[in-house]
């Protein structure tokens, strides 16, 4: 299920108006809301924590991310800092939707930001 997706259940289940949600995340009103719901806004991760806050959940677990069961592949330690860190899910959750070129480019500069060395412009 899409965040957006999610969000309108989780609502839904609360009860919650979509006027009663815009204020309590911060919009105007609840055309905000209905964007959102729609999948037509990409959500900042602040305004993916306000909604989880909102909503009673985790940031994780509005992205539909099982923070207690990760991946084979996935280190649990590392799984666990990912889904405990909005800023880091919303990073993951971008590369997730990367490939080929663009994950070489983010990889590289990621490698670099680790390895503190400026890093090499990526060959088009």
């Amino acid at each position: 299920m899409e965040t957006h997706e999610m969000i309108k259940v989780l609502r839904e289940n609360l009860g919650l108006s979509q006027e009663s949600l815009a204020e309590k995340v911060g919009y105007k009103d609840r055309s905000s809301i209905a964007k959102v719901e729609a999948g037509l806004v990409d959500l900042s991760q602040s305004k993916i924590a306000a909604f989880a806050n909102a909503l009673g959940v985790s940031p994780a677990q509005l992205m539909g991310i099982d923070e207690k069961n990760p991946p084979a592949q996935v280190n649990e330690r590392i799984w666990k800092k990912i889904c405990s860190d909005p800023a880091k899910l919303i990073l993951a959750t971008w590369i997730a939707e990367l490939d080929g070129d663009d994950l070489a480019k983010v990889s590289s500069v990621l490698a670099a930001i680790l390895e503190k060395r400026t890093p090499q412009a990526p060959r088009d």
